[in-house]
């Protein structure tokens, strides 16, 4: 007999008293035609349909489900927006990490390559969110006294301390802000006689010039 997946339970042996049974032998009563054969659903083949399902996101844009179709399947790229490492994260914050973590282990799953990165902002973060005050960093560094680099490095150590605590897996790079300035001004000088402004204190970007720049907060206009 052909061997089977499927785990099945082994008819009683008849009664000695039955007619059917020998001393010798064991009868199995024939199933009738229209019996069923035993069914059972298949581990791996449940694992397979599941890879090949498509995978559905929600598009913040379009403010709708969409299937998810990706640029370069070889290598899908998630940017995890990290933090500015002059405290130690609460939960609140670590949140995030978990839900791009999730994402990240279905895409290795169902077979796609993934790069994906979390930055570390180890400078130019301003205390107060209308672009006044100090650098959160420069701020830290002071009421410790000690040097920013090591507020930066002791900080930057709990929270990858944190994401092992809650089983996130390492990303592809931890990208610190300090060794992309030189790149962030060249970007700045690029764009700024198209879509900058400049101020006493800087260079301001002009959102006036991307006529649906709101698209993404649901402004239309």
């Amino acid at each position: 007999p052909k061997s089977s997946n499927c785990a099945t339970t082994n008819p009683a042996p008849m009664p000695a008293s039955s007619p059917s049974a020998t001393s010798s032998s064991t009868s199995v009563t024939k199933p009738s035609a229209n019996a069923s054969a035993p069914h059972c659903s298949s581990g791996a083949g449940r694992a397979k349909a599941a890879r090949m399902a498509p995978i559905t996101l929600y598009n913040s844009l379009a403010r709708s489900p969409e299937l998810f179709a990706p640029a370069d399947p070889a290598n899908v790229r998630i940017y995890s927006c990290g933090p500015t490492v002059y405290h130690y994260a609460h939960l609140g914050n670590l949140r995030a990490y978990l839900f791009t973590d999730t994402l990240g282990r279905i895409l290795t799953w169902k077979g796609y390559g993934l790069t994906h990165i979390i930055n570390i902002t180890d400078v130019g973060h301003l205390t107060s969110d209308a672009d006044a005050g100090d650098d959160k960093m420069e701020a830290a560094a002071r009421a410790s006294g000690r040097d920013i680099w090591a507020v930066a490095d002791h900080y930057t150590q709990a929270f990858k301390a944190n994401l092992k605590d809650l089983n996130v897996r390492d990303p592809a790079r931890f990208p610190l802000a300090t060794d992309h300035v030189a790149g962030m001004i060249a970007f700045g000088e690029a764009i700024a006689d198209t879509h900058c402004y400049r101020l006493p204190d800087g260079l301001y970007f002009d959102t006036s010039t991307v006529p649906d720049y709101g698209r993404l907060a649901g402004h239309r206009d």
